[in-house]
């Protein structure tokens, strides 16, 4: 099996723990509990982490501009592009602007397996029961 890493900005830290949108009337602010698990997977030794740097922001902007991405799908994909990840996987937003930058896919299952070796028998990921209260 080939090591997995998956990299990251450090934005996606923001977009994951901030408030839910008021106008969704089933959404609830996050509990302590489950903010805490969240910021526990960005610590995964598969997970790296991309600084949002004046270098970055930059590439960000003119990306937004030239293709017409939102601030943060561009700061996603500058990161993707400048860090030379094989590919920038997205599941809700339509990178295809930026496809002759970098190859760009929807994610795939691969496994119904639930923990990777060297993890401690941690699961790859909470589950939407561990978010419930």
């Amino acid at each position: 099996m080939d090591e997995l890493l998956i990299v990251t900005s450090t934005y996606t830290i923001v977009e994951v723990i901030r408030p839910k949108k008021r106008s969704i009337p089933t959404s609830r602010p996050l509990t302590p509990q489950q903010i805490e698990k969240i910021k526990g997977m960005f610590r995964w030794p598969f997970i790296r982490t991309i600084e949002l740097d004046d270098r970055t922001a930059l590439f960000a902007s003119d990306l937004a501009r030239e293709h017409g991405l939102a601030a943060a799908d561009a700061v996603h994909a500058a990161s993707a592009i400048l860090w030379k990840a094989r590919v920038l996987h997205a599941w809700d937003r339509d990178f295809s602007r930026v496809s002759q930058h970098i190859p760009v896919e929807q994610p795939q299952f691969i496994s119904t397996q639930t923990t990777l070796p060297g993890m401690d028998r941690t699961r790859i990921s909470p589950s939407p029961d561990d978010l419930e209260e």
